[in-house]
């Protein structure tokens, strides 16, 4: 039988430290990564870029609107101005000739500030559509990093599947082979058979899971090129990522904590500033507006007098006081208590979210490096049952068992390098880059 195989005391030797020292440096310093079938891919930035077009042509018409209410905001008048026709004649009575005709232009006014705080709301409102479209594309781009991991992942996991189908087939026809030699019994040939089945089964499961990923990214991404390489971290935030990595501590969330330039506080700030504005205009108003009224006359007494002619200037001035818009001024209050209370709790969240997304970062690293030092062992103890089992010592469910663990390990190696990948774009969605 020769050299007897000592596989126990082979388990027991550690993985090199070159092997240990590449993984380690591989993880620490977050290499992009890179998946087949994506040549000739765009960015993530071309990729977001061409699933906003659709999205940017629809909100044109709220930027249109909210350009109108600061055109209608800056008009010398808070209204249209009316005009009035009239006549009197004697037709019914007398039948002297007696005639009056009038014609009257009347101008709704400004009350006093009145025209500054309506300015003042246009102009905040457009702002915050535009915080608000900001805010939506960075929405886009979370979902669209999402989706572009979820297919990464499953192309791992059908890549993954096809190699455990790749080596079941080869293990089998190696059976098949000795059984009909006569070295195996006809057992080991169902057993080695329905590990097949359960490898192909598993391929064409993650092979469906790989296209409808796939589907869902074409189609959010309006079919643009998929981009080929994961998003890398900043140099100074990968350093600062680093260094907690290496001393076990977590990101500090009120000094790294979201800035105000992030898409969600932006249109919470706009919201704000917008409800003070209305706030402001609803305590100007008070009252409906003042009118001031041109009329001109023209009469005449009987047929042969002379047409005279008359000018009138009124202005309306509405009195009372200003009961009917309590309620109007009471809820621009509660609408700023409110915005006020919704900006600080985002404020609050976004610091907690962004503290977990780099402990998640700093976590899906350790993961990796942990999940690479396994599949080095599972290889090398696939490759020690291999041998034992050409040399009888093992059979061949030892065999099935080592070639599973084997596989698994390498698939778990994958994806928590995958994972750790997009534990860095989800660091950055936190933070509020848009690609």
């Amino acid at each position: 039988m020769g050299q007897r195989f000592n596989l126990r005391s082979r388990l027991r030797q550690p993985p090199g430290p070159r092997r240990r020292l590449a993984a380690l440096l591989l993880v620490a310093l977050g290499a992009t990564a890179t998946f087949p079938g994506m040549a000739g891919a765009a960015t993530f930035a071309e990729a977001l870029e061409q699933a906003w077009a659709p999205r940017a042509e629809a909100l044109a018409a709220r930027r249109e609107r909210a350009t109108a209410e600061l055109e209608a905001a800056r008009s010398l008048l808070p209204g249209a101005p009316s005009l009035k026709l009239g006549g009197r004649i004697d037709a019914l009575a007398q039948r002297g000739g007696e005639r009056e005709w009038e014609a009257e232009l009347a101008a709704p006014l400004w009350w006093p500030g009145q025209r500054g705080q309506q300015q003042a709301a246009a102009q905040t409102e457009q702002v915050l559509e535009l915080r608000h479209q900001r805010l939506e594309r960075w929405q886009l781009a979370g979902e669209l990093r999402e989706t572009w991991w979820t297919l990464a992942l499953a192309e791992a996991d059908e890549a993954a599947a096809a190699d455990r189908l790749t080596q079941a087939d080869s293990l089998q026809q190696d059976v098949q082979r000795r059984v009909a030699a006569g070295d195996l019994a006809a057992l080991d040939a169902h057993l080695a058979g329905i590990a097949q089945r359960d490898a192909a089964v598993e391929q064409r499961r993650s092979r469906l899971a790989r296209v409808a990923a796939e589907r869902h990214f074409t189609a959010l991404s309006a079919g643009a090129p998929r981009p080929r390489a994961a998003e890398e971290l900043p140099a100074p935030l990968a350093v600062n990522t680093a260094a907690a990595t290496a001393s076990s501590s977590v990101f500090d969330p009120e000094s790294d904590g979201p800035g105000a330039d992030h898409p969600l506080l932006e249109a919470g700030q706009a919201r704000l500033q917008l409800a003070q504005a209305r706030l402001a205009l609803a305590q100007t108003e008070g009252r409906e507006a003042p009118e001031l009224s041109l009329g001109l006359t023209r009469e005449r007494g009987a047929a042969l007098e002379p047409w005279q002619n008359s000018a009138r200037v009124a202005l309306r001035w509405p009195l009372g006081d200003d009961s009917r818009q309590r309620p109007r001024q009471r809820a621009a209050e509660a609408e700023v208590a409110e915005a006020a209370l919704a900006l600080d709790q985002t404020r609050r969240q976004q610091a907690a979210a962004l503290a977990t997304a780099h402990a998640e970062l700093q976590e899906a690293r350790r993961m990796a490096l942990l999940q690479q030092e396994r599949d080095a062992l599972a290889a090398e103890a696939l490759r020690w049952t291999r041998q034992a089992f050409q040399a009888g010592q093992f059979d061949l469910p030892t065999l099935l068992r080592a070639q599973a663990e084997a596989a698994s390990a390498r698939a778990q190696a994958q994806r928590a390098r995958l994972e750790a990948d997009r534990a860095v774009s989800r660091l950055l969605q936190t933070l509020g880059w848009t690609p």
